[in-house]
């Protein structure tokens, strides 16, 4: 959500909410640290408490069955008076029972047909009578009897009658307690000492972020574009720094362009309005005081004929072109600076035919030369105004250079690309000046009096760039300049692949 001056806030404890964030990212780390230590700890100690409850009464249960097998097999030899002595006998004597075992034999309905001499009654429960009654299989079963904890196996023990043996667990029980209590305390410990070592962690890990903050904050406050973040290393902190060293060097050439691109057009458009000025004055001063004027402030007056005037005329019509057309390839350079790629929403487009519109206009434009084409299908995916740009400026450039009377040759090609090649027959390029025909507001030295901005072959690099297209020129004096744009084509296969 943005406040009022654009910024995003994020806030929230985790820094994902509406508000500012409540907790530092140093504090976060650590409580992150704790919190999963903590459920560690706590899963450890659980699983540790129900591992040794399981093998503690495990035992127990094992024990209990071994008696139920004893009993269950003096019963099986017909010797089940004999089984009842065994059960019978004191819980203190040797027996089939183990130590601290008491047994009890119970019928259908209840009735407790033998029991261990000397021991409490065991609990019967209904479960039990079921077990007597063939209606249910044996169990196992934790019970109380006279607030004893007692681990209960329920067996049948021939017809109509079920066996019961228990086994006290209270010493269990204690010992469960006391590790449960030390599983408990070490949780705790565990927890403290991960907050502590989550914080201090933190505060090492988060050591360089608040080197690479304070960096930031220091180009913030200076302004200064050509300084750069510490970057050492191959972590994810130095390949940030290395992207912010990045966006800052972007920036950096971004804020040269710009200045370069005022002060270019500043000493671009001084000379025409220099000379706009003088002209205007003069004819200013030749239309007062019965067709006299100055020739300059505080100079001798002197009179101007009508050719004169019709020359100064033309002369500020000229120079007012001059003017619109600089401003206008400035606002187009402009246009296209602001973009890094081609915009989403593209048309095919039928490149022949867009070259043969932007041809006719030429060819009204710049009647002292021949134009000719030989234009085969191809089609691209683009901006139909840019590329008809493109396409003027290239024509409009050869066009200028060449002699009256001579020929702009203009081929369009489908291959592995859509080839454009405008060739002109003119004066070239000396090899001096080739390497900057690109650059803005650059003209050569043998411009002279050729109008034009020093804009135009920058707007067609630019242009082709943004649609991943390449340009490329060649010329030789005296034998004229052939420029090459080579761009994708739509589906990215030659016409009739």
């Amino acid at each position: 959500m943005a406040d009022g001056a654009g910024r995003l806030q994020r806030g929230g404890w985790r820094g994902g909410g509406r508000g500012p964030a409540r907790v530092q990212v140093r504090s976060r780390i650590a409580l992150i640290a704790a919190g999963a230590v903590a459920l560690a700890v706590v899963l450890v100690a659980v699983t540790a408490y129900a591992v040794v409850r399981s093998d503690l009464l495990g035992g127990v249960d094992r024990s209990l069955a071994r008696a139920a097998d004893r009993l269950e097999q003096e019963r099986s030899a017909h010797q089940l008076a004999r089984a009842f002595e065994s059960l019978s006998v004191p819980s203190e004597a040797p027996s089939v029972l183990s130590a601290g075992q008491v047994a009890q034999v119970v019928g259908t309905t209840g009735i407790v047909v033998a029991r261990t001499r000397g021991a409490r009654p065991l609990p019967v429960p209904a479960a039990a009578r079921e077990v007597a009654e063939g209606r249910r299989g044996g169990y196992l079963v934790t019970a109380t009897s006279s607030d004893a904890a007692l681990r209960l196996l329920v067996r049948r023990f021939g017809q109509g009658l079920a066996l019961e043996i228990a086994s006290p667990v209270s010493g269990i029980d204690a010992e469960l307690g006391r590790l449960a209590d030390v599983l408990a305390v070490a949780a705790v410990c565990g927890v403290v000492i991960a907050l502590g070592l989550g914080a201090a962690v933190s505060g090492l890990a988060l050591r360089p972020v608040r080197r690479l903050t304070a960096a930031a904050e220091e180009v913030a406050a200076s302004q200064d574009l050509s300084r750069r973040l510490p970057s050492e290393g191959r972590d994810e902190l130095s390949r940030l720094a290395a992207s912010i060293n990045t966006l800052l060097e972007s920036l950096e050439r971004a804020e040269v362009s710009q200045r370069q691109l005022v002060a270019d057009a500043s000493h671009e458009l001084r000379t025409p309005l220099a000379s706009l000025r003088t002209n205007v004055e003069l004819l200013m001063g030749s239309g007062a005081g019965g067709g006299q004027g100055p020739s300059e402030p505080g100079g001798p007056v002197r009179r101007l004929d009508s050719e004169a005037k019709r020359q100064l005329a033309f002369d500020v019509v000229r120079q007012f072109d001059r003017v619109g057309t600089l401003v206008g390839d400035l606002v187009e350079l402009a246009r296209q600076d602001r973009r890094t790629r081609v915009p989403a929403k593209l048309v095919e487009l039928d490149l022949a035919a867009l070259v043969g519109d932007v041809l006719d206009e030429q060819t009204v434009h710049h009647p002292e030369v021949e134009i000719t084409s030989s234009l085969a299908a191809a089609r691209v995916r683009g901006v139909a105004a840019d590329l008809e740009r493109v396409v003027a400026n290239l024509v409009d450039n050869a066009a200028k250079w060449s002699p009256e009377g001579g020929v702009v040759e203009v081929t369009l090609r489908s291959g592995s690309t859509a080839e454009l090649i405008v060739r002109d027959h003119g004066t070239g390029i000396d090899p001096a000046d080739l390497s900057h025909v690109f650059d803005r507001f650059y003209r050569g030295r043998s411009a002279g009096t050729v109008p034009g901005s020093g804009l135009g072959l920058a707007i067609v690099r630019r242009i082709v760039d943004v649609h991943n297209g390449t340009v490329a020129i060649e010329s030789a004096p005296g034998r004229g300049t052939t420029v090459e744009v080579h761009l994708p084509l739509a589906g990215g296969r030659p016409q009739g692949a």
